[in-house]
């Protein structure tokens, strides 16, 4: 494989792991009902659906496999501690839940 079909597959690679779980969950997620309409509450701004989808949902991602190495070099220690589930919560839980869980453009 050449030098540059390897980049072009961890691109498309990286992009399909970063929206699949996106579309995933915003065709799973229910909206309670308000008193606004539901065509007002689901309208964003194009550029911040863009920054949202291009840059904070892959950081989120990034966030979330950086917690997981740290919080398994750390794991010897918060498990001596006591405090395995606190540190498995900030280091993985949350940045997943940024990731993941969260609605398109909410922030």
């Amino acid at each position: 494989m050449s030098v540059i079909s390897k980049r072009y597959f961890i691109f498309l690679l990286i992009v399909g792991l970063a929206v699949i779980p996106v579309v995933h969950g915003a065709e799973v997620q229910e909206r309670p009902q308000t008193e606004r309409s539901q065509t007002e509450k689901e309208s964003k701004d194009a550029g911040v659906v863009a920054i949202d989808l291009l840059i904070s949902r892959p950081l989120g991602i990034l966030a979330t496999v950086a917690g997981g190495a740290i919080f398994l070099v750390s794991l010897p220690i918060s498990a001596m501690t006591g405090q395995t589930r606190m540190v498995y919560d900030k280091m993985v839980r949350e940045p997943a839940r940024y990731a993941f869980k969260r609605p398109i453009g909410d922030f």
